[in-house]
């Protein structure tokens, strides 16, 4: 029988490659359309409704991902879809 690593006290993402390619996208992407919006760290994290940047700052070194719910928050501010933040094809 196959024994597999132990994944206590490890982020998973750093086990899946696709989930860590992502994140890249992800920080890469946000960071470009706040600065597109015109907008520091610190008026994005006001429009968010979050005292502090800090967060924002971790989104944008990919130490971290927003949650779904900031996401529709995101993209109503920068004005462009989760699939443009995601970079997934919609074609059909």
């Amino acid at each position: 029988m196959h024994k597999f690593p132990s994944l206590k006290g490890c982020n998973s993402y750093l086990y899946n490659p696709l989930m860590n390619r992502r994140k890249d996208i992800v920080k890469n992407n946000l960071k470009e359309y706040r600065l597109k919006a015109g907008l520091t760290q610190k008026q994005d994290a006001k429009e968010l409704g979050m005292q502090y940047e800090d967060r924002l700052s971790h989104w944008e070194k990919g130490q971290a991902m927003p949650s779904v719910q900031n996401l529709i928050k995101l993209v109503k501010i920068y004005n462009v879809s989760i699939e443009q933040i995601l970079e997934i094809e919609t074609s059909i």
